[in-house]
């Protein structure tokens, strides 16, 4: 997801929304990698990362392993 925050500069972030009876998983990825943080609402759950350093080391993972779907 791309956040326009002014007319010259973007900030980034990454989601993965779930069904909140998944938020188990999205705890276990946000305590495997060491980045972002899990949000839980009323009928999902979501897992997010926005800073910089962070977006990185999830980006280096997906260079290493593609999603196939």
């Amino acid at each position: 997801m791309i956040i326009p925050s002014n007319n010259k500069t973007f900030k980034f972030r990454f989601d993965i929304y779930i069904h909140k009876d998944d938020t188990p998983m999205l705890k276990y990825i946000a305590q495997r990698l060491k980045v972002g943080y899990v949000y839980t609402g009323y009928h999902f759950s979501s897992y997010i990362v926005t800073s910089k350093s962070d977006l990185q080391k999830i980006f280096s993972i997906f260079d290493k392993y593609p999603l196939n779907t």
